[in-house]
């Protein structure tokens, strides 16, 4: 389940008294309309890539970030608003930062994505000096001895496979999961520490309770993308959708469930009529993941050093293993551009994210 029961229970009065605050108090009600268009965006966004029939992960993790900074900009622009001598109460001092605490959780979470990056400019590099060795090694005609021949490219291949393959999308998948782990956590301590802050801070608690379960659906929504094929349960949502009043998101959700339905069915046929055509030949590589393609084409480079060894004529085979390592080479390309957009992407997001909470930090602490 997108959110445990555990967890709905354990927030249930707090989502009661959330969705009862937004139809008395029209500034928290223009909050919460923010909220769930911030949250249909990014629903919106997640788009299933037709080859893969799911969400790339690289996509993922950047609209994660991205919804992340708008809703915490959204939850600091309102309390940097709010004047008087609310900010004397320590409790409530104590939830606004406790809310911003986790938000440098989070964002030391995204950062590890920096590794990523790294890690895959150097299995480029392998992957490159790989395709310069083979070129070279195809050309050689006499390597004396027992065969040495494709040594060199074997031993670039090598050093990828020992890099690890931050292409298949695992590093970010597991970030992911972590985050959603820091939301739920969020949701529960702030559920908690409400209950001890009084009523004339209402708007403010019920703010940061909102930005709270705005970010902890973003992290289900986007756990949801990556596990699933072609359309992500989304209906597991609606639930507590409907407790906290997001009729307008719960509403997208059921539209875009039954979007996600025609898709699969029609996912389903053109596999059927694909079925018959389907080749068996390496050189057919357009969805595999790059470790696949990387273990394939040792073997393959292993068979043809069978064949020098009984001096055999290879020309074809060596022709497929061109043709195979220039389609990783491109493919590697491509994913590094894309974990160095990730990259980017989530830099950028938490300067942003950073800046905001140092407003709300500034605002709070004039008071103290």
């Amino acid at each position: 389940m997108a959110l445990s029961e555990d967890l709905m229970s354990k927030c249930s009065e707090q989502m009661s008294a959330y969705k009862a605050a937004c139809e008395e108090d029209p500034k928290l009600k223009s909050f919460d309309a923010s909220l769930q268009q911030h949250t249909i965006k990014m629903i919106d966004s997640l788009t299933v890539d037709t080859k893969t029939g799911s969400v790339s992960p690289h996509d993922v993790h950047m609209k994660v970030s991205k919804h992340l900074l708008e809703v915490t900009q959204g939850v600091a622009n309102f309390i940097t608003k709010v004047e008087g001598d609310v900010w004397v109460n320590e409790d409530l001092r104590s939830l606004v930062l406790a809310y911003f605490e986790n938000t440098e959780k989070t964002l030391e979470i995204f950062r590890t994505v920096e590794k990523c990056v790294d890690d895959a400019s150097m299995g480029q590099v392998f992957i490159q000096d790989a395709l310069i060795e083979f070129k070279n090694e195809s050309a050689e005609k006499d390597v004396g001895g027992k065969k040495k021949k494709y040594e060199k490219t074997m031993e670039h291949l090598k050093k990828f496979k020992a890099n690890g393959d931050p292409f298949g999308g695992q590093v970010l998948t597991d970030q992911i999961k972590l985050i959603k782990k820091e939301q739920e956590s969020l949701l529960k301590e702030l559920s908690e520490a409400i209950k001890k802050i009084q009523e004339e801070e209402k708007s403010i608690k019920n703010v940061l309770f909102g930005g709270a379960f705005a970010l902890l659906t973003g992290a289900s929504i986007a756990e949801l993308g990556i596990a699933d094929k072609v359309g992500f349960s989304l209906g597991l949502l609606v639930s507590p959708l409907l407790a906290v009043g997001w009729f307008e998101v719960s509403s997208y959700i059921e539209k875009k469930n039954a979007l996600n339905k025609q898709l699969e069915d029609l996912t389903k046929l053109e596999d059927v009529a694909k079925s018959a055509e389907r080749s068996t030949k390496i050189n057919e590589t357009a969805t595999e993941d790059v470790s696949n393609l990387v273990g394939r084409l040792e073997d393959r480079i292993q068979h043809m050093l069978q064949l020098v060894d009984n001096a055999i004529v290879h020309e074809e085979d060596e022709a497929q293993a061109r043709y195979v390592l220039n389609k990783i080479s491109e493919k590697v390309e491509k994913l590094t551009r894309k974990i160095e957009e990730v990259g980017i992407s989530v830099e950028n997001h938490c300067d942003l994210i950073i800046e905001a909470r140092c407003h709300v930090m500034e605002k709070i602490n004039s008071y103290g």
